[in-house]
């Protein structure tokens, strides 16, 4: 299917072998911060049986995700909360 098909998938696109491994036949739950509010600036994450976490854009849900394992999700955490990775001037 490509980006631009009007139709919705329920799947992230699988452009990796490790990412079809975690995906496979998983039911996704996606979900967006509480803190985000009614605003489409976020990121939306989506657990996995295996522990990972896949997260994606929640502007371009069907433009792909990006797997974390456990150790690199909770890195990426720790960065965010200590504000690592804020923009200047926000």
């Amino acid at each position: 299917m490509s980006r631009g098909s009007s139709s919705q998938r329920s799947s992230p696109r699988c452009e990796s072998d490790a990412l079809k491994d975690h995906v496979s036949g998983a039911v996704l739950a996606w979900r967006k911060s509480t803190r985000s509010f009614s605003s489409d600036d976020c990121v939306e994450v989506a657990p996995l049986p295996s522990a990972a976490v896949l997260a994606r854009d929640s502007k371009d849900a069907a433009g792909g995700a990006v797997l974390f394992d456990r150790a690199g999700w909770r890195a990426l955490l720790t960065r965010v909360k200590e504000g690592e990775l804020d923009l200047p001037g926000r």
